[in-house]
């Protein structure tokens, strides 16, 4: 549901006080600026859970980023006949990254 940047623990931490000492929705957000939304949200969270951390994640994240992803592709699609290895090492040597053929295919 969320496609932004979490907010850090600390800016969560000081919206949760800032709250404590009876300030408005609005006051926090022009405050911290943030959307009023993001600080209702964080606050309510707090209340229902009793921390501000964030939830764990369920599933394995990505190998690979969404531009990582997309760099390929457009690297396939220059030199569609390229084995699987020599373009592992090409990509490897390009991103910094340890990649296998598997990745790759």
């Amino acid at each position: 549901m969320s496609q932004g940047k979490e907010t850090s623990l600390e800016l969560r931490n000081l919206i949760v006080k800032l709250k404590g000492e009876n300030k408005s929705y609005s006051e926090i957000a022009k405050i911290v600026k943030k959307p009023r939304s993001t600080v209702q949200t964080i606050y309510r969270n707090y209340v229902m859970r009793g921390n501000v951390l964030n939830k764990s994640r369920c599933g394995r994240p990505h190998k690979l980023s969404d531009r990582d992803a997309r760099a390929i592709v457009r690297k396939v699609k220059k030199n569609p006949k390229i084995s699987a290895p020599k373009f592992a090492d090409q990509i490897g040597n390009s991103k910094g990254k340890e990649s296998t053929s598997k990745n790759c295919s």
